[in-house]
């Protein structure tokens, strides 16, 4: 059967994706190296080029140069090696333009979480995530300075840009995709989700592998109705197919990047645009602990949370 591009692409990015975990830990071999050129060879063959792939030399990660020697043995030029499937670039959107209505005045992403800002806290996570490479973060226009002189305070290491969001929250995460440089995947976090953890990112990042897009979620508990405008019950639907759905969520940039091109419809979740442009959304197991800050009582809920996980 001949592979469209559209496919190849799909299981391509999900080797690639396994190729970059596996070259990050110690349990790189030999077998990956031809995973990753049998998939150059399949794009190559519907008429993708494997000069996509390549960079230059001098940008390869020192890591990448002491993994080729070490696989030198083998018949694929060092040359060929030098590819960004082993460093394929992820960037960070922590989307923080919310108006903080229902928080009695004070600013949920700037409120105190263990002594630090909510947003800091999710900062945090994604400096501590070895698979982020750039991370931009959306406030509103009114919070821009302060944001920066956060960004300043902390010293986080890794490239960190600060942009305005816009009225919608689907015009925020178009505003912190713009601001990305030569990213291949990208994480969508809420800026009032602090207790998000590096694992909670990676674990993204690896089921999305599988579709091009993955979004962090948990089952629901509670039974559900479905109403009417006048809230009679017209349905209850079967509970162990609902999953509330949280952030991070996960995508292949060109993918979120086009579904964000061709949005209409206004949407509070990123990869209800992903599907409606008919690609998959893979749920994974996200956290119960992952809440969402929007009232006074989310963040004292927060707090007692925060405690549990520091001790």
């Amino acid at each position: 059967m001949v592979e469209n591009k559209q496919d190849a692409l799909v299981r391509a990015y999900a080797t690639l994706s396994s190729l970059r975990k596996n070259i990050m830990s110690s349990d790189f071999s030999e077998r990956y190296v031809h995973e990753y050129h049998a998939m150059l060879d399949r794009l190559e063959g519907i008429g993708i080029e494997i000069s996509e792939f390549r960079i230059p030399t001098s940008e390869v990660n020192p890591r990448v140069i002491s993994i080729n020697t070490l696989t030198g043995e083998t018949s694929y030029s060092k040359e060929k090696y030098v590819s960004k499937a082993f460093i394929l670039k992820v960037g960070a959107v922590i989307v923080a333009a919310g108006e903080s209505h229902r928080m009695g005045g004070v600013d949920k992403v700037f409120a105190l979480l263990g002594g630090k800002p909510v947003l800091a806290r999710v900062i945090d996570a994604f400096q501590g995530c070895n698979s982020i490479d750039q991370i931009v973060v959306v406030v509103t226009r009114e919070n821009l300075d302060r944001c920066r002189q956060l960004v300043a305070e902390e010293g986080w290491s890794k490239p960190i840009e600060v942009c305005a969001g816009g009225r919608r929250r689907q015009d925020s995460v178009a505003a912190g995709l713009s601001r990305l440089s030569q990213c291949q995947w990208v994480v969508v976090h809420d800026g009032a989700r602090p207790l998000l953890t590096a694992d909670l990112i990676e674990r993204g990042l690896e089921a999305a592998g599988e579709t091009g897009a993955a979004v962090a979620a948990v089952p629901v508990t509670d039974t559900v109705k479905v109403a009417g405008d006048d809230r009679i019950v017209q349905q209850t639907p079967p509970r162990h197919n609902l999953w509330a759905v949280q952030t991070p969520q996960v995508f292949r940039f060109d993918i979120i990047t086009e579904a964000y091109r061709q949005a209409e419809d206004e949407v509070t979740d990123d990869a209800s645009l992903v599907e409606q442009l008919g690609y998959k959304v893979k749920l994974y197991m996200g956290s119960y602990d992952n809440i969402k800050i929007t009232t006074p009582d989310d963040l004292a809920l927060a707090e007692v949370l925060w405690q549990k996980h520091e001790k």
